[in-house]
């Protein structure tokens, strides 16, 4: 088990270089995309106004010049020769823009002879076949002709009606649209004059506006736009779509419309739901004030505004695609940044790992490059550095042994009476001598163990060790500093004999190192717990893995990469090389030295070393 190491963040800068140039490729599109869409959003409305007006304006000029012709047709003149047949009538007739003349100039449409009005009549549907029918009144309101008669050839009196009133008055006159079972109809109503301009009777026609959905159906807008024609009860008159005009009923109840017909006012670029379940753009007006008709147009939003929805396709398609291309570019630039840097980073990991031979390797021709030569550069002096370190650490360590030990011996010497008999005083001041120098050429060791492990001059002697043996050894060479502090030592002797290959004197010391720290580390009461395992570890193979763990403080979190280095001790009196000592013993063993610890909950050494069974289990009858 390995110490856990700190999240990397490296990555972070990766994303954050994507998403710069991401914002710088996408955001001025995206502005760009959206001031094109106002713009366009504000030509198309005015374009889909124009339009419609156009269509609007269009119905309106045919409707006017469908009316137009009628009354051209219906408005006579008529000067008639008694004498002549009506073959010779019709000889003589020819039609002048403002009706038909004949010779003569009665005073009333009685001096005609049926048989004249009944020529006027064939010439009338003549010209305006879709005429249903025609009547003749004098002009004192008596019916004189009509055409077809009827169900029964009574004449009427019409001089109380308003058709006649306003007839004879000289207006053209207009009637309400008359929706029959299969075609609307409506009475139009002129003057006949002679050609004294005097007024001698109107005559009324019937007509089918049958003729003005077809004028009406030529009128488009776009695609699927359409008009119609209303009376002034919203009831559908005429309409391009015919399946609008089938399937609308009640027009009169829609807001939109009843502004228009009720309201008297104009309606431009509304939006409304129609019957037959189309999102549309509407507008409408009056058509004419006479006819009591209002026209309208309605344009399904989706085809009105097609060329928007094409342009918000295409731009998005766009972005998409820039999006794509922009992710690939930022991802391969990112990488162009991140890469050297990831290298730097790796290679500075190795060194607060001390492996001072690495080198960064990156070739960019930039100033990576020159960076990472600096790096190198850097590692060399370190290295050159550390060696120095290394040898006067070990120079002076072994020079002062020789000065240190030859202290000890004369010290002994002198408590042992050699030199002549010493008071009590003397004594306790050689004792306290003797322990310090004792301190001193631990010391004196330490930095020898700590200059040859990192000099890599450690020897290891590695056997074949039950290092169960080595727990039980050095457990009851520390029972009595454990128990002097209330601490309690708890082991339970693994349930399989497993061997480790191992320097048993160098694992002693380490396993002494770990367990006096602990004791260090901890108030009295607490208990150390040492549990041995096996597993087939990642790069060792079958290893013995022993955990030290105590109920003291714990370490900090920011201290477990700290607290193997030479020279540095979270004790006030510790000189910091006992664990620095135990993790080289353990790295030239082949093995790993971790920790975990949470302040507050203790800590645990973890020691990972390669191992094998004992020999008997290779051979049974051993």
């Amino acid at each position: 088990m390995q110490k856990d190491k700190k999240p990397k963040k490296g990555k972070n800068f990766r994303v954050k270089v994507s998403k710069l140039l991401i914002f710088i490729a996408i955001i001025p599109l995206f502005l760009i995309t959206l001031f094109n869409f106002y713009q366009i959003n504000d030509s198309q409305q005015a374009n889909i106004l124009k339009i419609q007006e156009l269509a609007l304006g269009n119905a309106q000029e045919k409707i006017k010049k469908f009316f137009t012709q009628k009354f051209e047709i219906l408005h006579l003149v008529v000067n008639t020769d008694l004498g002549a047949s009506p073959d010779e009538f019709r000889e003589e007739a020819k039609l002048l823009t403002d009706g038909l003349t004949v010779n003569a100039a009665p005073t009333t449409l009685t001096e005609i002879s049926p048989e004249t009005l009944n020529s006027l009549i064939d010439s009338i549907y003549a010209m305006s076949q879709d005429t249903e029918s025609i009547t003749f009144v004098d002009k004192f309101g008596n019916e004189i002709a009509r055409r077809p008669a009827g169900p029964n050839e009574n004449m009427y009196n019409l001089s109380m009606q308003e058709i006649f009133q306003k007839t004879i008055r000289g207006e053209n006159y207009i009637g309400p649209v008359i929706f029959g079972p299969d075609k609307p109809t409506i009475k139009l109503a002129s003057q006949i004059e002679n050609s004294n301009k005097e007024t001698i009777g109107i005559i009324i026609a019937e007509v089918n506006l049958t003729p003005i959905r077809s004028l009406i159906g030529e009128i488009t807008l776009g695609n699927s736009g359409f008009v119609y024609i209303t009376d002034d009860q919203a009831n559908i008159i005429a309409s391009s779509n015919s399946n609008f005009q089938n399937k609308a009923k009640e027009l009169e109840k829609i807001p939109q419309i009843n502004l228009v017909i009720k309201g008297g006012s104009e309606s431009k670029l509304e939006e409304y739901n129609n019957p037959i379940g189309d999102k549309v753009v509407f507008s409408g007006k009056l058509l004419d004030q006479n006819l009591g008709w209002f026209v309208f147009s309605e344009w399904p939003k989706s085809d009105a505004y097609s060329i928007l929805y094409k342009y918000l396709y295409q731009s998005a398609l766009i972005t998409l695609l820039t999006l794509v291309v922009v992710i690939f570019i930022s991802l391969y630039s990112a990488k162009q940044v991140v890469q050297p840097i990831e290298k730097l980073a790796a290679g500075s990991e190795q060194i607060k790992q001390g492996n001072l031979e690495f080198k960064v390797d990156i070739k960019t021709n930039d100033e990576f490059e020159e960076l990472a030569e600096e790096f190198n550069e850097m590692i060399n002096v370190l290295n050159e550095n550390k060696k120095l370190k290394d040898e006067f650490v070990f120079i002076a360590a072994h020079e002062l042994r020789t000065p240190v030990t030859a202290i000890k011996g004369y010290i002994s010497m002198a408590l042992e009476g050699t030199f002549g008999d010493l008071s009590d005083t003397l004594k306790n001041t050689l004792n306290t001598v003797f322990a310090s120098n004792e301190r001193l050429v631990q010391l004196v060791q330490d930095l020898l163990e700590v200059a040859r492990s990192e000099s890599g001059k450690m020897k290891i002697e590695a056997k074949s060790v039950p290092y169960n043996e080595n727990f039980q050894t050095v457990i009851r060479e520390l029972e009595p500093l454990a128990a002097k502090k209330n601490i309690k030592i708890l082991y339970d002797e693994p349930r399989q004999d497993m061997n480790v290959l191992a320097d048993a004197n160098k694992l002693k010391e380490v396993l002494v190192n770990l367990i006096v720290n602990a004791c260090e580390a901890m108030a009295p009461g607490g208990s150390i717990t040492i549990d041995e395992r096996t597993e087939n570890h990642p790069g060792l193979g079958p290893a013995a893995v022993i955990v030290v763990r105590d109920t003291g403080p714990g370490i900090p979190a920011h201290l477990h990469d700290r607290v193997f280095q030479p020279f540095f001790s979270t004790k006030e009196q510790g000189t910091g090389l006992g664990l620095s000592i135990a993790q080289g013993i353990i790295t030239e063993h082949g093995g790993r030295l971790a920790l975990e610890s949470t302040e507050g909950r203790g800590a645990a050494f973890i020691l990972i070393l390669p191992c094998q069974r004992k020999s008997h289990e290779h051979h049974p009858d051993h």
